[in-house]
């Protein structure tokens, strides 16, 4: 009686109709959408899921994901769903083209890494494909308090290019590392910068190996994010006339004087040869 009662007071008090909820495709095989948060939901959301029912998929079918808070619009929210079934193929064939549809929302419900799943200090998650989205979502939730770092593995090229293109990932793991295993087999679309402390591999991870070199890094305080930010910064706000001047002494400890003064030389005379097709290198004498 209490299932049913709960069942119903979700079903006709949760239920929400969003009718213009934005889909599109977030590569070769999966649909992004996006929608304003309904007026009941609570400001700032936990990692929470809720139940999708497209009426021009299916009027009977109920579909669970997990949400993230739109990166750049204020009080919305995304779903990343991957085409791996009969009902997420149906939506993946129907938006052929970025387009507003109606849905149903129902919930949304706190999940299982809302409040107590992180008990330390120091955490790493590992995801696999479309298990990102509840990591960024926990990461996301615990973001300035606890040090989450982010093992993922994925072989969807859309996906990752999606996810490092629309999710500041450097914002909510400032002081974490992201590792990213990709093994797909398109080369991947990547932003022109990427933040320093994420890690794009195309391998398949020894965990092993990753973990505990995670875990070293952590208990020694050696190679942390916040070390290689500061180091950046170092060199990012260095003067140009400083960075000559490193530049300069850095090819002086490379090459001796007659190495650079041949160097200069054959430059000047390919030079001149290009610019006056009457040249040749005859013309020039070592004088």
């Amino acid at each position: 009686l209490l299932l049913l009662i709960d069942y119903l007071f979700g079903y006709f008090v949760r239920n929400t109709l969003i009718e213009d909820a934005y889909f599109e495709r977030y590569g070769e095989n999966g649909v992004a959408l996006h929608f304003q948060n309904p007026g009941s939901w609570d400001e700032e959301l936990k990692t929470s899921y809720v139940y999708v029912m497209c009426p021009w998929i299916s009027k009977y079918q109920w579909h669970a994901f997990t949400i993230f808070p739109e990166p750049r619009k204020k009080n919305h929210t995304m779903l990343c769903i991957a085409n791996s079934g009969d009902w997420t193929k149906a939506m993946h064939e129907k938006i052929k083209a970025p387009c507003i549809r109606p849905l149903y929302v129902l919930g949304p419900y706190k999940s299982q890494f809302s409040d107590t799943a992180i008990t330390t200090s120091n955490a790493i998650a590992v995801a696999s494909g479309i298990g990102i989205t509840p990591t960024l979502s926990l990461v996301l939730n615990y973001a300035g308090k606890k040090r989450i770092n982010i093992v993922w593995m994925c072989r969807d090229p859309g996906l990752v290019e999606y996810i490092l293109h629309k999710v500041d990932i450097a914002a909510i793991t400032a002081k974490s590392f992201a590792f990213i295993f990709y093994t797909g087999t398109r080369e991947l679309a990547l932003p022109k910068t990427l933040p320093l402390n994420v890690f794009i591999f195309k391998s398949r991870p020894h965990l092993e190996h990753t973990l505990t070199g995670i875990i070293t890094a952590i208990h020694s305080g050696e190679g942390l994010p916040e070390e290689m930010y500061e180091l950046q910064k170092a060199v990012a706000n260095t003067p140009f006339h400083k960075r000559m001047k490193m530049a300069l002494s850095r090819v002086v400890e490379i090459y001796d004087e007659s190495e650079m003064f041949e160097y200069a030389v054959e430059k000047t005379e390919k030079e001149a040869v290009s610019r006056i097709p009457s040249l040749d290198s005859s013309d020039f004498t070592d004088d």
